[in-house]
C-alpha cells in the first residue's frame, strides 16, 4: 500500500524557562490513532495542492520558502505540506498561522471559530483565504522530520513535520468532533506519562 501525503505541525510554547508542547487527543472513533495523543495533523487535500496560488498567499517568495521549508525538496512538493500543516492546525486546534490586510482580532476569531461547524465544504480553506486576503505564515514554520508509517500499519501515510511557536494572541481549542481534548505539556513529561498509559501516545 502506498503511504497518502500528510502534514504535521508540532506547536510549542515557553512557560516557567520550559518549552511545552500541544497534544491533541484522537477520539475513540478515529481509523488512525484513535485514542491517542497526536500533534495536529492530516492528509494533503487535493485543494492544497496549488502551489501558485498558495504563494501567492504566502509570505515568504519561493526560493526562501523552499529554502526554509524543503532544502533539497522542490517548492512545488513542499508547498502543498505546508498549507496541510498550516489548514490541519486551524482545523484540529483553533490555531491560524497567517495575517491579513486588516487582520482585526474579530476576523481571525471568526477564521478559528469555522472548524467548529458541522461539516465544512470540500476547499473551504482555500476560499477563505483568498476571499480575505490573508498571507500564510511560512515564516513561523520551521521545518523537523520526514516519516513514512511502516507497511505492517494501515492506513499508511508519507509525513512531513513541521514546528512553530505558538501566537501569544491566540488559544487552542480542540473541534471536540475528531479531537476531543487538548493539554499543553512539557515532551520529557509527556514520554513519561505514555509509559503509565495516563498519556497514550502513538
Amino acid at each position: 500500500m502506498e503511504p497518502m501525503p500528510a502534514a504535521t505541525l508540532i506547536l510549542v510554547r515557553e512557560r516557567d524557562r520550559a518549552i511545552e508542547t500541544h497534544l491533541l487527543l484522537r477520539g475513540s472513533g478515529a481509523a488512525f490513532m484513535s485514542s491517542k495523543f497526536v500533534f495536529p495533523g492530516g492528509r494533503i487535500d487535493p485543494s492544497d495542492r496549488d502551489p501558485a496560488f498558495w504563494i501567492r498567499h504566502g509570505d515568504l517568495d519561493p526560493a526562501s520558502l523552499s529554502k526554509r521549508l524543503g532544502g533539497d525538496v522542490p517548492v512545488e512538493e513542499i508547498v502543498p505540506s505546508a498549507v496541510a500543516a498550516v489548514r490541519e492546525t486551524l482545523e484540529e486546534a483553533g490555531v491560524f498561522l497567517a495575517a491579513g490586510t486588516e487582520s482585526r482580532k474579530e476576523e481571525v476569531d471568526r477564521i478559528r471559530a469555522l472548524p467548529l461547524a458541522e461539516k465544512l465544504p470540500r476547499g473551504w480553506f482555500k476560499d477563505e483565504v483568498a476571499a480575505g486576503r490573508w498571507r500564510l505564515s511560512f515564516s513561523r514554520l520551521y521545518r523537523w522530520a520526514h516519516w513514512i508509517t511502516p507497511e505492517r500499519m494501515r492506513p499508511r501515510f508519507d509525513t512531513r513535520f513541521f514546528l512553530a511557536f505558538m501566537p501569544e494572541a491566540q488559544a487552542c481549542r480542540p473541534d471536540l468532533r475528531e479531537i476531543t481534548k487538548g493539554l499543553w505539556i512539557r515532551p520529557h513529561e509527556a514520554l513519561e506519562k505514555n509509559l503509565t498509559g495516563q498519556i497514550p501516545l502513538s
